[in-house]
């Protein structure tokens, strides 16, 4: 019987630091490097998942703990705001999510 196999798009982003170390020992010109001695493998390691179902609602898993909810819902939205980079997209993420949550579904766009 097969077991079934989680598809995790992220992993490339972590690997690229590896890749990115290993490049740059590489480069450097050390003699262990070219014997490939010092450069390591990429190994992925699962951190969770959170998916967000709209509505004040969400799922996730971190470290074999599964929960749901308006925490999941919560922990969803603070995970995100803190991947995004500038100050200034968060803050204008951070407005656009207060005024959704205090103003009706807009459905003549649909």
């Amino acid at each position: 019987m097969l077991k079934p196999i989680k598809i995790v798009i992220v992993g490339n982003g972590f690997g690229g630091i590896y890749t990115l170390k290993n490049l740059h020992k590489f480069f450097c010109g050390k003699k262990d490097v070219v014997e490939n001695k010092e450069l390591k493998p990429f190994v992925y390691k699962h951190r969770g998942s959170l998916i967000s179902l709209g509505q004040w609602m969400a799922i996730g898993e971190i470290a074999n703990f599964t929960f749901s909810g308006h925490f999941a819902w919560w922990l969803w939205r603070t995970v995100y705001l803190s991947k995004l980079i500038s100050f200034r997209k968060k803050i204008k993420v951070m407005i656009d999510w207060t005024v959704n949550l205090f103003s009706p579904r807009d459905i003549s766009e649909m």
